[in-house]
């Protein structure tokens, strides 16, 4: 994967490693189990900085909301979502799956995580339920490890590191949901439909600390979920006039995808060129250059709508 969650990397000074029959010992820890155990998420992620490098402890009842061997472990009780720091051999444990995880609160790059955990099954447990939220409210930055669910289109896909990727769209905004467990993604339609998808909130940071970045880390496809297919052809969908581009109507319909005709006033390298109907302009990127496309040609472009007065991923006739 080409982006860490920052939720996953913890600072370099921590060398506290998972162990199996008990948490860190030593006068740091020691000091910790004085303090009183933490028992649901949301007290936890309320600690500060310096209150989490004291190493507190803690034990709570939890849901396996995404688990990736090797790369992310992320629990959620009734009250919020948190990563745990594992580093030991790969577990036996499914999502969905109900946990108790017993650890130490650790500052992590951007919230508080879980360290040294000793996770045992559990028969029963909390029940919890994806969060509804957009890619503007997870830009925000406040839902870092959180099960979320939200509807988007799928403008991309691709493998990277034997992991699918698709890119959402829900304009005029994008993010990357990742998913390990992606058998048979070739047979399905993805690229160009509406979906509904679920997963965790990664995010991504600088050396300050400072957020960067957000992606979505799935579990299988079955986390995807197709409301409306592609339509296929870009040029069924209905002519747009350049100037109802930026109404609600137009970006929160029709998949984000938008059809208009018009003249080419100017273009530049890579793709780009800028075109006019009655109404107005707009730049536009194609995904191929054309050698054939001249100040004065009259097209037909269908491409997604950017957060800017223009198309993006663009195809011409």
């Amino acid at each position: 994967m080409p982006v860490a969650a920052a939720c996953i990397l913890v600072s370099a000074a921590l060398s506290v490693a998972a162990t199996a029959d008990g948490p860190a010992t030593g006068p740091a820890g020691a000091t910790a189990m004085n303090a009183g155990t933490l028992t649901k998420v949301a007290r936890i992620l309320a600690l500060s900085p310096e209150q989490a490098q004291a190493g507190l402890p803690v034990e709570i009842h939890a849901v396996v909301t995404c688990y990736d061997q090797g790369r992310i472990l992320f629990v959620q009780d009734e009250t919020a979502g948190i990563f745990v720091y594992h580093t030991g051999s790969r577990l036996p444990l499914l999502p969905g799956q109900h946990v108790q995880v017993a650890g130490l609160a650790r500052p992590g790059r951007y919230s508080t995580i879980i360290d040294s955990p000793r996770i045992e099954p559990l028969a029963t447990g909390p029940l919890v339920s994806p969060r509804p939220v957009s890619v503007d409210q997870i830009s925000l930055g406040g839902l870092d490890a959180q099960w979320v669910e939200l509807t988007a289109v799928v403008r991309a896909q691709k493998l990277v590191d034997n992991q699918l990727m698709l890119e959402l769209a829900d304009p005029p905004h994008r993010i990357c949901l990742w998913i390990p467990s992606h058998q048979g993604y070739e047979q399905l339609p993805l690229v160009g439909s509406l979906a509904r998808v679920r997963g965790v909130v990664g995010t991504s940071v600088n050396d300050r600390g400072q957020p960067v970045g957000f992606q979505i880390f799935a579990n299988t496809l079955a986390d995807v979920v197709v409301l409306h297919p592609s339509p296929g052809d870009p040029f069924s969908t209905p002519l747009r006039q350049i100037r109802d581009l930026g109404k609600h109507s137009v970006r929160s319909g029709l998949l984000g995808f938008a059809r208009i005709q018009g003249t080419i006033t100017c273009c530049r390298p890579g793709g780009v060129f800028f075109m006019q109907d009655s109404t107005g302009g707009l730049e536009v990127q194609i995904q191929a250059a054309q050698d054939d496309l001249v100040p004065g040609t009259v097209v037909d472009a269908a491409g997604y709508l950017a957060r800017c007065w223009g198309l993006r991923g663009s195809r011409m006739r």
